[in-house]
């Protein structure tokens, strides 16, 4: 990248976003938390209520009961657990949309069946927590698509409550094949016996990270596929930094790159199953990517090139979105994602390899950091391994090449998200 787009990222579009967000902290952050109890909140914005059953025991359809925990149970449970058992309702005002989304169908969602337990790591532990609800039906939540599993993030380090949605508009505008989009909510969670009843404040309802149709739309594969030709994707792969060492999805590479296998699970304890030959050749794939990059014959003359693995359009414009919101946990956490296609036969019946791709974008509540325009912001990070190879790859078709050719959409899409 020139040193002309590097100053006018430094000098202009940061510091743009960086105030705009700063402006529109103190608008948002009086209704982020509420300690009252019994309170109906009247914000203008839909209304998230969910009414838990606690202690229940309910009959699955194979006539196996399961039981759900208190809701103090569920908020002590440090491995998210213990799950509480409910119903949850969505009241949208009438005539609501959402600025960003004016064609979406924003309509109110009738109480229905679910599981919720607890999410995330170190967010878990704060006043203020995030959740995961699993509804007993797919429904389209606020015009999204529909599915069964939402989140509910309480952007607990985030005063400003908008960075993650603000990293999803641009991952939208900058034409990431998925980046998961959610709404700010007023979050209201009561217990079915009439002791129990809180705001919780203002939430982020937004769709997560997981191979779907509406989702990450890559083939999800079934436990009894074994054969080559089945199982050569999807996959998707998270970092691996706060799975635990002894799980069966953690993994290492030869370079001690740490990952996990998200998508499938190979934790049978944990719902997922068993399966040496899916679990070894996602590992043996990302070796080869690994190996190709290292050994730098990018243009494959006399081996293997990392191009013909990974996707470089999706790892050029990652870089670029998470350099530019100056995001702490990138590439280091396991809100870090890539995922594998499978492999398709053309009109020539040739095979036609499914590559590695990076993304969806996910967790930017330690992004976009005031904090860090202190001392000056100069320079670009290069905090992944793979990277410091990519960087040398100047060639065409290679990552510096697109980089430079991924920017200007990006700078666009920066200016008129500062103008917003």
């Amino acid at each position: 990248m020139s040193k002309k787009s590097i100053r006018f990222y430094e000098k202009h579009v940061i510091a743009a976003l960086i105030i705009c967000m700063v402006f529109l902290a103190c608008i948002f952050t009086e209704a982020a938390f509420a300690e009252e109890d019994d309170v109906t909140p009247d914000n203008g914005i839909p209304v998230v209520t969910v009414v838990i059953e606690e202690n229940a025991e309910v009959t699955d359809d194979h006539g196996e009961v399961k039981k759900y925990a208190t809701i103090d149970e569920m908020n002590r449970s440090k491995n998210h657990t213990a799950e509480c058992y409910g119903t949850v309702k969505i009241d949208v005002p009438d005539g609501f949309h959402y600025s960003d989304f004016p064609d979406g169908q924003c309509e109110s969602l009738e109480a229905c069946a679910m599981e919720i337990r607890g999410r995330g790591n170190s967010s878990w532990g704060k006043e203020k927590k995030p959740y995961k609800i699993k509804l007993a039906d797919k429904k389209s939540v606020l015009g999204l698509g529909s599915n069964k599993h939402w989140v509910l993030l309480a952007n607990a380090y985030d005063r400003t409550l908008i960075k993650d949605r603000i990293t999803a508009w641009l991952g939208a505008a900058f034409n990431m094949e998925f980046t998961p989009r959610g709404f700010p909510v007023d979050f209201v969670m009561k217990n079915k016996e009439g002791t129990y009843s809180k705001y919780l404040g203002s939430y982020y309802l937004s769709e997560n990270v997981r191979v779907d149709k509406s989702r990450v739309k890559i083939h999800e594969l079934k436990e009894e596929e074994e054969e080559p030709e089945d199982i050569t994707g999807g996959y998707l792969i998270q970092g691996g930094l706060q799975t635990d060492d002894k799980s069966p999805n953690k993994f290492f590479t030869k370079r001690g790159l740490e990952l996990a296998n998200k998508g499938p699970e190979f934790d049978p304890s944990d719902g997922g199953y068993e399966n040496d030959a899916q679990k070894n050749y996602i590992r043996n794939y990302i070796q080869r990517v690994e190996d190709a990059l290292f050994e730098g014959d990018f243009d494959g003359e006399e081996g293997e090139s990392y191009r013909d693995l990974m996707d470089v359009e999706s790892a050029a414009k990652y870089w670029l979105i998470d350099q530019v919101s100056m995001n702490t946990d990138g590439y280091e956490t396991g809100s870090t994602y890539l995922y594998k296609k499978e492999d398709t036969i053309d009109e020539n019946g040739e095979t036609v390899p499914g590559k590695l791709y990076w993304g969806p974008l996910w967790d930017f509540d330690y992004a976009w950091y005031y904090d860090l325009m202190k001392d000056g912001y100069t320079g670009f990070e290069v905090r992944h391994q793979w990277l410091l190879p990519m960087m040398y790859d100047i060639g065409n078709g290679g990552f510096v090449q697109e980089v430079r050719k991924q920017w200007p959409a990006l700078k666009a899409a920066l200016t008129e998200l500062a103008k917003e």
